[in-house]
């Protein structure tokens, strides 16, 4: 399955656990902005 970023809810990875499936962590998600900001500055500086 592939789906926009609205399918990264927890009750989705929930419910999808069984399945593959493969979307974008929506940038609301601290983790995922931190992610972007790292491979920025790997664009950059290599």
């Amino acid at each position: 399955m592939l789906a926009d970023a609205s399918l990264y809810t927890q009750e989705n990875l929930q419910y999808l656990g069984h399945i593959e499936w493969l979307t974008r962590v929506p940038l609301t998600i601290s983790t995922a902005q931190k992610l972007v900001r790292e491979i920025n500055a790997d664009t950059i500086y290599n």
